[in-house]
């Protein structure tokens, strides 16, 4: 009973949490109709439940199977011999999940790590193994 107790409790804090998303972008567009309230509302359960959702199963799967699980990933998909990130070891079909230790969360944050340190280090799978490429600045 505690169980669906705290999930009912996460489903309420996400219902309440998307009408605040609805008002607040009703009110941003200037729509003062209750009907664009209740529809950016419903949007933004959408967005929240999917994440929460994927959050979720995310973690019981690393809790239960011990898999490690990458929610967002860089897969290179054309890949020259001549290119840096040839030369740098990256294959066609590597997948990039990490950079520096941190999981990849977006792509811009990579300019960040770039601008910060002398190397990179990207956590790369390949083959179902994961591989770890330290990239330095020319």
């Amino acid at each position: 009973m505690e169980r669906v107790y705290k999930i009912w409790s996460k489903l309420e804090f996400i219902l309440i949490l998307a009408s605040l998303v609805g008002f607040v972008i009703s009110s941003f567009l200037k729509m003062e109709f209750l009907a664009s309230a209740f529809f950016w509302g419903l949007v933004g359960l959408l967005v929240l439940s999917v994440t929460l959702e994927k959050f979720i199963v995310e973690n019981a799967l690393k809790r239960k199977y011990s898999l490690p699980v990458y929610s967002l990933k860089a897969v290179i998909d054309e890949l020259s011999e001549d290119s840096v990130l040839y030369k740098w070891g990256l294959r066609m079909g590597d997948v990039v999940v990490r950079v520096n230790g941190d999981e990849l969360e977006n792509t811009f944050l990579f300019d960040n790590w770039w601008q910060d340190n002398d190397s990179v280090t990207l956590a790369v799978l390949r083959d179902n193994q994961e591989l770890q490429i330290t990239v330095k600045k020319e």
